[in-house]
């Protein structure tokens, strides 16, 4: 039998999705990427398989040291390639004999000669099948996250879910369509069986982590039944159209934000990208989130080529106009196996082979109106506008309204109370690692 682990890249620092966007270290909330889903999702169902999920390059050099394994995987996205390259020289030293790799990182083209096996897509049954074993039904693990305040504070935790993973709709700037050609969705018995395991953690919020939930409509409906059942509060990630035509239905089963991918605010720019959405479906689905006091975070990207340094600051403040509580910027990268990448390769050229850089928040290739080291500057002014210091307590306020609308005002500080005592006094880690593996 083989001796297997799974790892993503060493980190000397966890992702802070809220640090990564608003440039600011106080007065600014703190959500903190602790787990790798893909690995998760490995352990729970497969047997034999230990992960380390974003370890310090010498917590993973003392796990080599101190067990004997006859397989690795890698786990990884572009931008962590340098290190995956560092971890697999020293796996090798170390006397490793097979390496594998997986997630989106497989795609780039040439990685393919640094491993012995690759696996494309979400990889549960490939291997299983590989090591001899056959998945009836994929299990859905736990994954627990925490909405903080920077001085170390938790206010609230959140149970991850995906239903479905995969996306079929083909923007020109998106890896999915290549690493997962179809949809899957991951069946109702397996979300119920998290959702109460999720309950028994005193977990009352969930995000939906898919790459577009309600593309599959009638699963999407079941599961909504399922959230409401057993009375959560969730967080779709979601296209702006399907959540403003569905936000009434849903309000009443417990929908309480949405991440949306606006992507631009000119249509010129979103037909570019094949977006499949219009600027005013986009706004007025923001509009109506916002008047129902919903968490909205949104997805924008800058840096398209008829885009100048100035036309961007401008379109900060239509961005700030929408009032989301979240705006992730992200500088146009054209990844590999994209219809993007074509495109602007042949028409501008790249301008680096350093991929730690392909993270999406640095300008990659040769824009004809903005240099990288100026869309650098650029990103730090757009962060400092869309989110202030009266920004941070305008959330808070808005928070409190969410769930006053739905419990009333006294009820609602009392949940927000106790959300903030179980958020710090949760022995979540402990319980979760319990239930992790697969039997």
């Amino acid at each position: 039998m083989n001796n297997i682990l799974f790892t993503s890249a060493y980190t000397n620092k966890l992702y802070d999705y809220w640090e990564s966007n608003t440039r600011k270290m106080l007065f600014r909330f703190s959500l903190i990427r602790r787990h790798s889903m893909g690995l998760r999702f490995l352990k729970i169902n497969i047997p034999g398989i230990d992960i380390l999920e974003y370890p310090t390059w010498q917590q993973f050099k003392d796990k080599l040291s101190s067990h004997k394994y006859d397989i690795l995987g890698f786990s990884f996205y572009i931008n962590e390639i340098p290190k995956i390259i560092r971890m697999i020289e020293h796996a090798r030293e170390a006397g490793i004999k097979e390496i594998w790799g997986g997630n989106y990182g497989v795609l780039t083209p040439g990685l393919e000669n640094h491993f012995d096996r690759i696996f494309v897509g979400y990889a549960e049954k490939q291997v299983a099948e590989h090591l001899g074993y056959k998945i009836e039904r994929i299990k859905h693990p736990t994954a627990v996250t925490y909405l903080a305040f920077t001085p170390g504070l938790q206010v609230m935790k959140f149970g991850i879910l995906h239903t479905s993973r995969g996306c079929t709709l083909n923007c020109r700037f998106c890896q999915t369509p290549r690493f997962c050609d179809s949809v899957q969705p991951i069946s109702i018995k397996s979300i119920e069986e998290v959702l109460l395991e999720y309950k028994k953690l005193g977990v009352n919020e969930i995000q939906i982590m898919d790459e577009n939930f309600g593309i599959l409509e009638e699963h999407a409906e079941e599961v909504v039944s399922v959230l409401d059942e057993y009375g959560f509060y969730w967080y779709p990630m979601i296209r702006a159209k399907k959540i403003k035509n569905k936000l009434d239905e849903w309000y009443d089963k417990g929908v309480t934000g949405a991440f949306i991918g606006i992507e631009n605010l000119h249509q010129k720019n979103l037909n570019y990208v094949s977006k499949g959405e219009s600027v005013k479906t986009i706004t007025r689905a923001t509009k109506a989130l916002n008047k129902k006091n919903m968490f909205i975070v949104g997805y924008y990207i800058v840096g398209f080529s008829p885009e100048t340094k100035q036309s961007i600051k401008a379109d900060m403040k239509r961005i700030e106009a929408l009032k989301l509580d979240l705006s992730q910027i992200c500088v146009l990268t054209p990844l590999p196996r994209t219809k993007l990448e074509y495109d602007i390769s042949r028409k501008f050229g790249m301008n680096t082979n350093d991929y730690s850089l392909y993270d999406l928040k640095h300008l990659v290739w040769n824009h004809p109106k903005i240099k990288s080291d100026e869309m650098n500057d650029l990103l730090d002014d757009c962060f400092k506008l869309l989110y202030s210091n009266k920004t941070f307590f305008t959330h808070q306020w808005k928070a409190l309204k969410r769930y006053a609308d739905r419990q009333g005002v006294l009820k609602a500080i009392l949940y927000l109370i106790k959300s903030i005592f179980e958020a710090n006094l949760s022995l979540y880690i402990k319980k979760d690692y319990k239930k992790l593996s697969a039997k």
